[in-house]
């Protein structure tokens, strides 16, 4: 097979490899990882071929593409560790900051249509807040908190492994169930407040990816009353 390389799509290593499962439509949780391995390692050799100088980070996935392949190969027992558990965490939370990446882009390319004024007149464009139904904050405030909430997550919490990595107990579609239904019952709830049940990692991400949707949506508006503040959620109207 051979490869169309570009580097100046990829931004490193979780770029490629997360370009590489969404152009094969797999699965996430049940990532095919023989055929993956296969590909990625295909477009590093591509590159070498070019002579051109290939990051660390690239050949590290590479070898641990390899590495998770091995023991993909190897017999396991009855409720082993799934070799490739860490990579799919590792994968979700990428999903997330990339997404919030493409959301600041929006807003850099936005800015560029405003000429630059006087100092005393620069007035900030909150056009992708106000696309957003962000009020007092801004797209900054919400990956902090996002942040703060893993930094806190339940590190220890159990884990049931087979051999198939099981899909996560929610969607986003589940988690925008959640939330309106606690809109359904309160005008407005803290963020914060959707983890007083459950505080695990995947939790965490699948909600802030549905917050973000409802947002785009226009189904949600997100407040602060002040910087650094808790952030609120308000079902908009």
């Amino acid at each position: 097979m051979k490869y169309i390389v570009h580097l100046n799509k990829f931004h490193g290593p979780f770029d490629l490899l997360f370009y590489l499962i969404e152009s094969n439509e797999v699965d996430i949780y049940d990532i095919p990882i023989s055929e993956i391995t296969e590909q990625y390692i295909g477009y590093v050799d591509a590159i070498q071929d070019l002579d051109m100088d290939v990051t660390s980070e690239f050949i590290l996935m590479a070898s641990t593409l390899l590495e998770i392949k091995s023991k993909m190969l190897l017999p396991r027992k009855e409720g082993s560790e799934d070799p490739r558990e860490d990579l799919v965490s590792q994968l979700l939370e990428y999903k997330v900051f990339k997404g919030v990446s493409e959301l600041l882009m929006v807003k850099e390319e936005k800015e560029k249509e405003f000429v630059g004024k006087p100092a005393e007149e620069i007035q900030y464009d909150s056009s992708l807040n106000e696309q957003l139904l962000f009020e007092g904050i801004s797209v900054y405030d919400l990956m902090y908190t996002f942040q703060e909430l893993l930094k806190n997550c339940r590190e220890d919490e159990p884990k049931e492994y087979t051999f198939e990595i099981q899909k996560d107990e929610f969607t986003i579609t589940d988690c925008m169930e959640i939330i309106n239904e606690k809109l359904g019952l309160l005008k407005k709830i803290s963020i914060r407040e959707i983890f007083s049940s459950n505080k695990s990692r995947k939790f965490i991400v699948a909600v802030f990816l549905s917050i973000l949707e409802m947002s785009k949506l226009k189904n949600l508006k997100l407040v602060q009353d002040y910087t650094f503040g808790e952030i609120y959620l308000i079902k908009a109207a």
